[in-house]
């Protein structure tokens, strides 16, 4: 599996659900691809060793967002996640979503 990667012009919502431990992380980022703006919502399940700083001064600047396949033994496939510029986020999860909306010319997302 290979190594995505998105250079975000601003990361838009970051948000963690728990029952006791951090289970789902979803984050929220904008980017460009061929001269339009896109919004990612990245849905990760699953994850572990969270590592989280700085979030508020980063979250309107750029940066780039990896998600790279870690094989870990016998537990099986982990994929690590992270803001790889700044270092503002870095996480493992075991499963990831990914949905896309392009921005239209007015403003409004599209799907």
């Amino acid at each position: 599996m290979k190594k995505n990667k998105w250079l975000i012009q601003e990361l838009l919502e970051f948000r963690l659900f728990r029952e006791r431990e951090i289970s789902v992380i979803e984050l929220v980022f904008s980017f460009e691809y061929e001269h339009q703006l896109i919004c990612l919502r990245l849905i990760c399940k699953d994850v572990s060793s969270v590592q989280i700083k700085e979030m508020e001064s980063h979250a309107a600047g750029s940066g780039i967002v990896t998600i790279d396949p870690a094989a870990d033994g016998d537990e099986g496939q982990h994929f690590l996640v992270e803001e790889w510029e700044n270092q503002t986020f870095r996480f493992y999860c075991r499963q990831y979503e990914a949905a896309e909306k392009k921005e239209a010319q007015n403003g409004t997302a599209q799907t």
